[in-house]
């Protein structure tokens, strides 16, 4: 792995590739879906800085999820994007890769990851939806707010995530279905429907084994530090999978916890039909794989994970690379 010096923590690690990075949002007609989607550039393009986050949905997740950090952070940090990008500035026919958020339910939190690999020639689609996300576009430039989740039960909390898990599998299912129509302009141009892969973090870690089981359409798939929420294997999975994980230590969950998470996990792994990877990563936290913590980093209280945030998504941005330019792009391994 790079050994490269890493910036700073709220400042959002550069993109490793030779393609500059359009970023643009489309909400799927007649649903509830916003697609956000990084992908290359023809070395012609033009267009503006693309925010990481648009004001409106910074402020709710701001609110939401990061306390004392002030929305400005959110808004004007460098994104290393382009927005308001021409249909035609885009490389066409990108190996793709669908991005499916944590409970957040929003795929800025793996934004850097997004950006390295379109610089690197994927077209990166992630989702959020009004259904399941703390804010997503919606129609005529509004946002549209989630309800608040209470604390429930462990064992009523894994079977109302299950459902979260399914959902955002039907959501993926329709997106594939619209991509063999033509789908919106931007998506249109660059994906290429015969190369789908999926990678998703925390509870979009779980729905990306799940769409592979589903969906015979994905090459590949991903889970970035996601457990498991089903009780039986379901599905088998057909197709190279691949995780990362950060080491758990059981002295911070209950007996009750800790034994259901083996449970879970164990119908996941039993699930693969064909060999499936898993990388504990050392010195990282669960939070570590999201970028909303590169902006926690300097204002929380606890002390830090021994590798930052930074570090650990340059780590998961390579590890990407590699094992979806085999399985997917189809680069010799």
């Amino acid at each position: 792995m790079s050994t490269e010096p890493t910036p700073p923590p709220g400042i959002l690690p550069a993109p490793t590739g030779p393609y500059r990075v359009g970023l643009t949002r489309e909400l799927v007609p007649g649903t509830e879906t916003c697609l956000h989607v990084w992908a290359p550039l023809q070395s012609t393009a033009s267009g503006t800085p693309a925010p990481y986050l648009p004001a409106a949905e910074a402020a709710v997740i701001q609110k939401r999820y990061l306390g004392d950090i002030p929305v400005a952070a959110l808004t004007d940090v460098e994104s290393h994007c382009l927005g308001d990008v021409a249909v035609a500035d885009h490389l066409a026919a990108c190996p793709t890769l669908l991005s499916l958020p944590g409970a957040v339910g929003h795929p800025a939190s793996s934004h850097s990851v997004a950006t390295d690999l379109a610089s690197h020639g994927f077209a990166v689609i992630g989702l959020s939806a009004a259904g399941d996300s703390v804010v997503s576009p919606g129609p005529g430039r509004k946002v549209v707010e989630g309800r608040r989740r209470r604390r429930i039960d462990p064992d009523d909390e894994a079977r109302m995530l299950a459902e979260r898990v399914e959902r955002w599998v039907a959501r993926c299912r329709g997106v594939l279905d619209s991509l063999s129509r033509g789908g919106p302009d931007v998506v249109r141009a660059v994906v290429d429907p015969a190369r789908v892969g999926v990678f998703g973090y925390s509870l979009g870690g779980a729905a990306a084994r799940s769409l592979c089981a589903a969906d015979r359409r994905l090459k590949a798939g991903m889970n970035l530090d996601g457990s498991y929420y089903s009780r039986t294997p379901g599905e088998p999975v057909h197709v190279p999978f691949l995780q990362l994980e950060h080491e758990i230590d059981p002295s911070t969950l209950t007996p009750r916890q800790l034994a259901l998470h083996r449970e879970l996990d164990g119908a996941a792994w039993e699930g693969f039909r064909v060999p499936a990877h898993r990388m504990t990563l050392e010195g990282v936290s669960h939070l570590s794989f999201s970028d909303f913590t590169l902006f926690r980093e300097d204002h929380d209280p606890r002390p830090p994970p021994e590798v930052s945030a930074v570090r650990c998504s340059e780590i998961v941005s390579e590890a990407a690379r590699l094992f979806f330019g085999v399985h997917v792009a189809g680069n010799a391994g």
